[in-house]
């Protein structure tokens, strides 16, 4: 027997509930607060200054800060694999141990030809030729090679909760732009955005979600790549993701995981997105 329009309406509510509720997006903002980043990309909690040895071997390689008083690292790390890198304002730097290969060639995991603000960078991290990283956080592993800005510019939710017009010329049929929704749910919430009670009760529910993911910096995931793309700001990169030459990446929630990575080509431009 095919339900009635409120009892789709409810069905579609408690569904957005628990969907919300299970959502591993707000545990994740959370998780890259300064106070709690040691024990989310890093393998050894605790931070620490500089070493009077460890800048003079990183002015040696061609490093200069605005202040390296505002440069904290790990207790592994070591500055070996830094090379002619400009540091401004706070950065947080992991063990640069490791290696990955990029386009078949090996390179040592560690950070060159960079201009860095208020960066957390995880272990094994690999950045190079990035004209500048600002307000970003950099997973274990991960990879960011020859790209223009990588920034974040508003503290925002990334589009999440932001309403589009589904498959619907005259405009009227609205739809929330939520991530981790599967397409059975998300058929069932564009039904119920039909009904203005329902929809103003899910819009609220949902306006409270997106006040819960706050993203105050850009997050590239453990192992993700980024590379040969001219801007990406205000974004989050799941773990494994893959994007390789596009033009623009910009206020966009991209989940990815090591069995579903994502890959993203050359000249795209992603927008608004979830």
């Amino acid at each position: 027997m095919a339900m009635n329009k409120r009892e789709a309406s409810d069905k579609a509510i408690k569904m957005l509930e628990k969907h919300l509720t299970d959502s591993l997006i707000p545990k994740l903002c959370h998780s890259i607060e300064d106070q709690t980043i040691a024990q989310t990309i890093f393998d050894k909690p605790g931070l620490r200054a500089l070493v009077p040895q460890e800048i003079e071997l990183l002015e040696k390689h061609g490093n200069t800060a605005f202040d390296w008083k505002r440069v904290h690292v790990t207790d592994d790390f070591t500055p070996k694999n830094i090379w002619n890198t400009r540091f401004h304002r706070q950065v947080i730097i992991g063990s640069l141990n490791g290696s990955t290969i990029i386009c078949g060639t090996e390179f040592s995991s560690g950070i060159s030809n960079a201009f860095l603000s208020d960066a957390i960078i995880g272990d094994g991290a690999f950045i190079h030729n990035v004209a500048l990283c600002s307000k970003v956080v950099i997973g274990k592993g991960a990879v960011i090679h020859n790209c223009g800005s990588v920034t974040n510019e508003n503290t925002g939710s990334f589009c999440i909760g932001t309403e589009i017009s589904a498959g619907n010329e005259a405009g009227d049929r609205m739809f929330p732009l939520l991530p981790e929704l599967n397409f059975e749910q998300a058929v069932l919430l564009a039904r119920a955005f039909t009904d203005k009670a329902a929809a103003d009760a899910l819009r609220g529910k949902i306006r409270a979600f997106a006040e819960k993911t706050i993203f105050k910096r850009s997050i590239i995931g453990d192992n993700a790549r980024l590379c040969n793309t001219t801007r990406a700001c205000s974004f989050f990169l799941g773990s494994h993701a893959c994007i390789q030459g596009a033009l623009e990446i910009s206020d966009s929630v991209i989940l990815s995981n090591k069995e579903e990575p994502v890959h993203i080509g050359a000249g795209s431009i992603i927008r608004n997105s979830v």
